[in-house]
């Protein structure tokens, strides 16, 4: 028998109607659109674009700035999620890179996995090859999905449309460098949060 916090899922803690959440108010997104927040995002993200220079100080030199801009290139310019959404390595689907497929296994194969059970352990196996600190698959609960996506560079947002096919979801988490973290605001700690 199931414990009954886990039937109830996050109802036990929730009060109240609970809408999708837009990705465009996200605070990654926000900063680059409204008003009150441009000034405070300009200051933030002045390393990106060559106005804020590494100083002579622990944590701030030119060797940790260059932490935090690979940490971040792989981040931006593969996953694009921080800023543009559902594109490169954060895509719903996937799509053929050159001549090489590497998104699909060949058509008509049989699937020898037993079931669910089965599929779930070699589901969270991979995920911790990878590199999850955690893994774990639950019911999808729609609340907690975004209403809609926000482009920052074309200042567009779009509805975000999951099949109702799709009941279940996988949920990772990545335990961040604690040295790193601890030494916020620095350099080091901006590139533990980028991988």
């Amino acid at each position: 028998m199931k414990p009954r916090s886990l039937v109830k899922g996050t109802d036990r803690y929730i009060v109240g109607q609970v809408e999708s959440f837009d990705q465009k108010n996200e605070m990654f997104k926000r900063s680059t659109w409204d008003p009150s927040l441009l000034e405070i995002a300009k200051k933030y993200y002045a390393r990106f674009d060559g106005r804020a220079m590494p100083q002579d100080r622990e944590g701030y030199t030119l060797k940790e700035m260059a932490l935090v801009m690979a940490g971040w290139h792989i981040a931006l310019d593969f996953g694009s999620g921080q800023f543009i959404g559902g594109e490169g390595t954060e895509a719903w689907e996937a799509w053929p890179v050159g001549r090489t497929d590497t998104t699909r296994v060949p058509k008509g194969l049989p699937s020898n996995i037993s079931g669910p059970e089965e599929a779930t352990r070699l589901v969270k196996r991979a995920a911790r090859l990878y590199g999850a600190s955690l893994v774990g698959t639950c019911i999808l609960d729609r609340r907690w999905l975004y209403s809609h996506s926000y482009h920052t560079l074309k200042k567009e947002r779009k509805p975000i449309e999951i099949g109702r096919e799709y009941n279940y979801a996988i949920v990772m988490a990545h335990e961040m460098d604690y040295e790193g973290i601890e030494r916020a605001p620095s350099f080091i700690a901006d590139a533990a949060a980028s991988v």
